[in-house]
């Protein structure tokens, strides 16, 4: 099980990286990743053509989520989840909350909200890697994992990949969203709505 929880938490920190800028290690990370993984991804070979060039991947990720102009595709779970599409709402509040239970303080370096879907991935991934390590009560542990799952990333990841895949031309993108949406739902699949019980 420890080897399962391993693998998950390298997954998820291959794929919350591309949202924290590109270069050329993190395409290689992710190629490696999906080689080991999944072989057959046409990700693969489409990533491994941006190698000497990963500044294009980013200026398409800036135009559809980081702006100037209207986002394509907002990467706040706020935004997609609350009435308005406005970000730092109580749903943000909400993501920080599971974050503390962890120990994990907000970092405003990034100028990210804790909702961000680059910092939700991130969090997976710090669940995973403690689980992996059986740092402190792994069932408490698997409880947070599964709650965060499902009450939170599990409720707006496919519409945000959905938004990344209709709003580019880029088949990396495209293929990106397939591949991360996939992994998630494989993560919610393996991961019961547990409650924890006195």
């Amino acid at each position: 099980m420890s080897t399962d929880y391993q693998m998950t938490a390298a997954g998820y920190y291959v794929f919350k990286e591309l949202f924290f800028g590109f270069n050329k290690q993190k395409l290689t990370t992710l190629i490696e990743f999906l080689t080991l993984m999944e072989s057959s991804s046409g990700l693969i070979e489409v990533a491994q053509s941006y190698l000497e060039q990963p500044e294009e991947l980013e200026i398409e990720y800036n135009r559809m989520c980081v702006g100037p102009t209207r986002l394509v595709a907002p990467p706040y779970q706020s935004v997609y989840l609350g009435n308005r599409r406005q970000m730092f709402t109580e749903i943000t509040d909400s993501v920080l909350l599971c974050y503390q239970e962890i120990g994990l303080k907000e970092n405003n370096s990034r100028g990210e909200p804790a909702d961000f879907f680059g910092n939700e991935l991130e969090f997976l991934y710090a669940i995973y890697t403690k689980l992996h390590h059986q740092e402190s009560d792994v069932r408490e542990l698997q409880v947070l994992a599964s709650k965060f799952l499902h009450e939170h990333i599990g409720k707006w990841y496919q519409n945000f990949l959905a938004d990344i895949r209709n709003g580019t031309k880029m088949e990396f993108w495209q293929l990106f969203a397939d591949e991360l949406e996939a992994y998630i739902a494989t993560s919610l699949q393996q991961s019961p709505h547990l409650v924890l019980t006195d």
